[in-house]
C-alpha cells in the first residue's frame, strides 16, 4: 500500500478513491490470496523483500477484514470505521466525525 500512504498524505479524495479500486481488485480476484499475487502483487516484483511481505500482508488484512464483516457490495467505507488508525483526519479529526 505503498500508493495509499502517499495519496493520504497529499489528498484525501484520492486516497479513498484508491481504497475503493483495492477492494475492488479484491472483490474481482474472488478474495483469494493467491489470484491476488499473480494479478496484483506481482506488478510489485522489485520491491526489496520487506516491502513486498508488508503488502502481502496489507491484502491479507484487508481479505480477512472483508470476510469477518461480510462485505461483498462496493466499497462501503466501514473499513475506516473499524480500522481507526487508518482513518483520514480533516481538521485534527477523523473524518465523519465532526
Amino acid at each position: 500500500m505503498i500508493i495509499a500512504r502517499r495519496k493520504r498524505k497529499e489528498n484525501i479524495a484520492e486516497y479513498l478513491l484508491y481504497m475503493w479500486q483495492v477492494e475492488d481488485l479484491i472483490r474481482a480476484n474472488q478474495f483469494d490470496l493467491d489470484s491476488i499475487r499473480r494479478t496484483v502483487i506481482a506488478q510489485y516484483a522489485q520491491l526489496q523483500q520487506d516491502a513486498l511481505l508488508r503488502l502481502i500482508f496489507t491484502y491479507q488484512r484487508r481479505i480477512k477484514h472483508h470476510r469477518l464483516r461480510r462485505l461483498s457490495e462496493p466499497f462501503s467505507f466501514s473499513y475506516f470505521l473499524h480500522q481507526p488508525e487508518d482513518l483520514p483526519l480533516y481538521r485534527g479529526r477523523p473524518l465523519g466525525v465532526f
